[in-house]
Parts: C-alpha cells; sequence; structure tokens
C-alpha cells in the first residue's frame, strides 16, 4: 500500500476532524438514520503485515473523539447504529441530546449509560456495561426490543413493567426462568421470536402475554405458549422429529383462535403424510412455509423475504432504514445544484416482458411409483407429487413456500407446478419453488417474478372443455385459467 493509500485515510479523516463545523449548512440536520462503526482494538495488533495499519487505528481514535461532538449537530435523527465501540460520557451526552432518536442498534458496545432514553426501537447484539446493566431505554416508551441473550449483561429493566412492548425478539435464551419473568413484564406483547432456549422451561401462567400472535419459537417452547392464547402464526426453528408433530399440532390447534400462517423445518421422511396432517389439523390456513434441511443443517430464523411467511425478525439485520449516504466533498458538496437523478426517489419504471403461455400437461407417465427415484431431492419428488395430483394442502391455502437451499426446479418445471397448483388451489396469490429468485406472485391472470435481476411472467392457459348439452361449441378452446 503506498501514497494512495494514505491519501484515502486522510481524506476520509478530514470531514469527521478537520471541518469548520460552523460553517456547516442545515442540510445535515436533516439525516434520518446514521450507522457508526469503529474498532475497539487497535487493528495493528491483529493485523501487522499490512502497511501504513495504524492510520486506520489513528483514524478510529480520532473519530470517536470527534463523532460524539458532531453527533448532537443531527437534531431531526430518528435511527442510529452504532458499533465496535465505548458508549461513554460524551457518546452518552450526546445520544441524549438527540431530541427525534427513536430507534438505536448497538452492536458490540462498551455501554455506560445513566439516564434512559425514550426510545421505541432498541437492538443490542454483543454489548456489555462497564459496571452492572444499565437501564438504556425508558420502558414506558418502548415498543420494539431486540436482544441476542437473556439475562442481558448489558442493560436491565429491572422489575419495570413495559406497557408498550409489542415486539420482543431474543436469540438464545440461558436462563428460562429469567426469560419468563421477563414475558411478565411485557402484559400487551404481540410478537416473540426466540431462536433457541437453554435448559427445560418452568411453567408459564395463562395470564403471561395473553395477547400473543405470532410465535416463532423452539419446540419446546411454542408446547407451552401455543394453547390458550389468539397465536395465528407460528415459525419453528430448530429439527423436528417426525413423531413430535402431531403433540406439536395439537399444542397449536388448542390457541384460541385458528392458525393462519405456519413455517416448518423439514429433515426426514413422510412429507406427503406430514402435509395431510396439516391441511387436516390447521383446515383454515392460509400461509404454508416448508424449509427443506440436511440432517447435520442449522435452522436460521429470518425474515419473511429470506425463509417464507410469517418468519420473524432477523436480529442481526436489524430493522429497515435509509441506507443512502451522503458523498462527503469538503470544498464543492454545496456549489451549485444537485442533478435532478440524485435528490429524486422515483423509482425507475419498467415494462414487465411480454408474458410466457403456459399450457397446463395432463398427469404425466410412468405412473408415480416410477417417477420417482431415491436419488431425486425433496423439491423434485415435490413436483412430481404435484403433477400426479398425489398433494394435499389447505383449501383455503393463498401463499405455499417450499424452500431448498440445494435444489432448484427447472423454469419449466415451476411454470408446470404452479398451472397445476393454480387450479387446484383456486386462492393462491404466491408460490416458491426453491431458493433461486423471489416468489412467484399473482397479478391479475398473470405470474411473476424476479430472479437473476430479470422480470419473469407467465400466463396459464387451460383447454376448455365443451358442454355436451349445448348446440354451441366455444369459440376458442383456450380461457385463462388464473383469471377466477
Amino acid at each position: 500500500m503506498g501514497t494512495g493509500w494514505s491519501e484515502f485515510i486522510i481524506s476520509t479523516v478530514r470531514p469527521f476532524g478537520w471541518t469548520d463545523w460552523r460553517k456547516i449548512p442545515p442540510l445535515f440536520g436533516c439525516a434520518p438514520g446514521r450507522s457508526f462503526f469503529g474498532p475497539r482494538t487497535p487493528l495493528h495488533y491483529s493485523h501487522p503485515y499490512i502497511n501504513n495499519i495504524h492510520l486506520f487505528d489513528t483514524l478510529s481514535v480520532r473519530v470517536n473523539l470527534v463523532f460524539p461532538m458532531t453527533l448532537s449537530r443531527y437534531r431531526n435523527l430518528s435511527t442510529l447504529h452504532i458499533g465496535h465501540t465505548a458508549i461513554g460520557p460524551p457518546f452518552r451526552e450526546a445520544l441524549q441530546s438527540l431530541p427525534k432518536l427513536k430507534d438505536l442498534l448497538l452492536h458490540d458496545c462498551l455501554i455506560h449509560v445513566e439516564k434512559a432514553m425514550p426510545l421505541n426501537i432498541l437492538t443490542i447484539t454483543l454489548c456489555s456495561s462497564m459496571r452492572s446493566p444499565v437501564r438504556l431505554a425508558d420502558p414506558e416508551t418502548l415498543h420494539t426490543l431486540a436482544l441476542d441473550v437473556v439475562p442481558n449483561t448489558a442493560i436491565t429493566f429491572g422489575s419495570a413493567t413495559l406497557p408498550n412492548l409489542v415486539d420482543l425478539s431474543i436469540q438464545e435464551v440461558r436462563d428460562a426462568r429469567k426469560f419468563v419473568r421477563l414475558l411478565v413484564q411485557c402484559p400487551h406483547l404481540i410478537c416473540l421470536s426466540v431462536n433457541s432456549v437453554a435448559g427445560s422451561l418452568p411453567a408459564v401462567s395463562p395470564d403471561t402475554i395473553p395477547r400473543l400472535r405470532s410465535l416463532s419459537a423452539p419446540r419446546t417452547l411454542v408446547h407451552i405458549l401455543g394453547p390458550g392464547r389468539p397465536i395465528s402464526r407460528v415459525l419453528l426453528t430448530g429439527k423436528l422429529r417426525r413423531g413430535r408433530l402431531m403433540p406439536l399440532y395439537t399444542a397449536i390447534s388448542r390457541a384460541t383462535v385458528p392458525l393462519k400462517s405456519l413455517h416448518l423445518p423439514y429433515q426426514e421422511g413422510g412429507f406427503l403424510d406430514r402435509l395431510a396432517a396439516i391441511a387436516s389439523v390447521f383446515p383454515e390456513l392460509t400461509e404454508l412455509s416448508l424449509e427443506f434441511l440436511e440432517l447435520y443443517s442449522i435452522f436460521r430464523c429470518g425474515t419473511r423475504d429470506d425463509y417464507g411467511p410469517g418468519a420473524a425478525l432477523n436480529m442481526m439485520r436489524g430493522p429497515p432504514r435509509d441506507c443512502r449516504t451522503l458523498e462527503l466533498d469538503d470544498e464543492g458538496a454545496f456549489d451549485g445544484e444537485l442533478p435532478v437523478d440524485d435528490i429524486s426517489d422515483a423509482e425507475s419504471e419498467r415494462e414487465d416482458p411480454a408474458p410466457i403461455l403456459v399450457m397446463e400437461q395432463a398427469a404425466s407417465e410412468p405412473t408415480l411409483a416410477r417417477s420417482i427415484s431415491s436419488s431425486m431431492s425433496m423439491l423434485q419428488k415435490l413436483f412430481q407429487w404435484i403433477m400426479h395430483d398425489s398433494f394435499a394442502l389447505s383449501t383455503n391455502i393463498e401463499v405455499f413456500w417450499v424452500v431448498d437451499h440445494d435444489c432448484q426446479l427447472s423454469p419449466a418445471d415451476q411454470h408446470q407446478a404452479i398451472a397445476r397448483l393454480s387450479r387446484l388451489y383456486r386462492q393462491l396469490r404466491e408460490i416458491k419453488l426453491g431458493s433461486l429468485g423471489s416468489s412467484w406472485k399473482r397479478t391479475g391472470g398473470s405470474w411473476a417474478r424476479d430472479v437473476s435481476g430479470a422480470r419473469e411472467v407467465i400466463l396459464v392457459l387451460r383447454e376448455v372443455e365443451p358442454d355436451p348439452w349445448s348446440d354451441e361449441w366455444p369459440s376458442s378452446w383456450l380461457e385463462f385459467g388464473a383469471c377466477t
């Protein structure tokens, strides 16, 4: 790394430490969100072989000193993500001076905050406090809380009630009793996401979180919290053995409202029996998502865009935010007018391509038993079951996802599967088969998805059988099969 590397570091440091902030126009007070990340451990210790690596350490020290002093100037800042730094007195005072800050994410930070802030959304991962856990957020204002572990060594709410908390996400529960105690403090909780629980869970009173509607959790927690609550969405994490499914279905069915959305990790045999059981136990199910797992794979709890309908919050990603950044130019940043393209939020309009016409095929030959071999993936077997009508879903199904990270169906096979499923289940509006590209969504009479940056659109055609009691024959033998 030569002179260019040094110049890059200097040009990066200049906006933070060498700019006269008194001359900055009020534009900087309009930032809706900002992220700040800096290494807590000097990089020249871990990367001594990199030329001029000490410049990064110099940059980190200077930014840690200057950034808190400049942060208070962002009067309209509502979202802030901070990582790999210490939240000491200067940083604490800067945070508490932001009147509109509502969403705070701290990752790998050393926290020392004496006064709770009126936050609405708080995400804490890999953090610790300088002494004992601190009360970082006002329990009266918080409505969304995401923690990496419970009990948490960084923050605490003591015995205070969190009356407005409706969304709680926890990556790992290490003390089940303290976890249940936290639930008692959240009387209005609606969504709960827990990735893993260590040890056995104590009994939970039916009066605890009585308004829970969405639950993402391992089997043991679903058994305890499922009955007696208005849970309409369930996302199961971890591995499920076939013999434990019916007791689990029974616990879920004992909720006070019908189940509408279900996500299951799939690992072993009995696929058709499992689908039949789901359709039987949950006749009002409208969303079903299945993820094929290998024997030793680890299930990752993700968002709906990652794994299927009704999935839980992905904590490490944090809540959606404006990721656009300012292009810093000390001398010419505010000279002249910005191009329209740089300040416009308008998305470029694009027209869908001409649809691919798909004619549904009759049940293929040979027979189903001869069509399926042991070498097929589960997704390939699923396609054969669909094409041979050996397949059962709830009659009310609207969204059907099958995620297989190791196998993809060809576009032609996907088109045929959509044609068959849309005929059997007329309320279907979204389908995903595999993991490539986005899901297929129905708009009017067509189905479309985005894959590899391109738009793919199909229109299902279906042969119309003439009425034997009518003297008139249809003018066309084809109809738009999805236009019902």
